[in-house]
């Protein structure tokens, strides 16, 4: 006889009494690409996923965590129960394949023009999987309402938010996996008032990282800049989506950056 199917409340869609589905915060495909790197270079050696811990906005500027620590022994480790199987076989499904199609050549140091529809599909990644990864962290710091609801309704990228995409000119291919989430403010004037949160991922060469505001009523203009690293010449902004530019930049190929993000 087959289980009965686990109900859930989905975290996405916001349908109650549906079927579960184990959704990979960092997709199979992914996942095994960075194990294949990791044989490719050091056979016989596991690929290394670290989660590392930042107290501060200017330690995560620096890279220069308070913690780290291993984070399982695959990054697909990482699962978010509350997802239901309509949305794991569909719109999820479909965006892992069109991200996939640019993902591996990007983390593999490829040239690329990346066009306002590439940035799009590149950045509705990221913010799927920023969501993803914080809803299987405790305390999860985005609330579904203006979060995963709100992504899931408007079909596109948070508006209140930014996602860069970096290259890592230092970072010799490895199958390395890296991570890390930590709650900002977006004013001086309330230093405990956390407004923001700031979510980086890099996959050996390949960075991402977003800036998603969490405090309705923020203006877009304030969270600018929180730690996203819009004036390198490492980084490129795409969302909010602009004209098409070729990635990596040469100057973002130098090897002269000592810090990871």
């Amino acid at each position: 006889m087959t289980p009965r199917a686990i109900r859930i409340h989905c975290t996405f869609c916001g349908d109650d009494d549906v079927g579960r589905a184990r959704e990979d915060v960092v997709p199979l495909w992914l996942a095994r690409k960075l194990a294949f790197v990791a044989e490719t270079n050091h056979p016989g050696t596991a690929p290394s996923y670290v989660n590392y811990g930042y107290e501060n906005l200017a330690e995560f500027q620096k890279d220069e965590p308070s913690s780290s620590s291993p984070s399982g022994a695959i990054p697909a480790a990482y699962k978010l129960p509350e997802v239901c199987i309509e949305c794991n076989g569909g719109w999820m499904s479909r965006l892992e394949q069109a991200a996939r199609l640019l993902i591996v050549g990007l983390m593999e140091g490829r040239s690329k023009r990346l066009t306002p529809c590439d940035q799009l599909v590149l950045s509705t990644w990221m913010t799927k999987t920023c969501l993803t990864y914080d809803a299987s962290r405790d305390p999860r710091y985005i609330p579904e309402e203006i979060g995963s609801r709100q992504f899931f309704e408007q079909g596109y990228p948070l508006v209140a938010s930014h996602v860069v995409i970096g290259f890592d000119s230092d970072h010799h291919p490895e199958g390395s996996f890296a991570h890390s989430r930590m709650l900002v403010n977006a004013t001086h004037e309330l230093p405990r008032d956390k407004t923001a949160v700031l979510i980086g991922f890099q996959f050996d060469q390949l960075i991402f990282q977003a800036c998603i505001n969490i405090v309705e009523g923020t203006d877009d203009d304030v969270i600018t800049g929180l730690g996203i690293p819009l004036t390198s010449a490492r980084y490129e902004q795409i969302w909010p989506t602009k004209s098409k530019f070729d990635w990596p930049s040469e100057d973002a190929k130098i090897r002269r950056h000592p810090e990871r993000w």
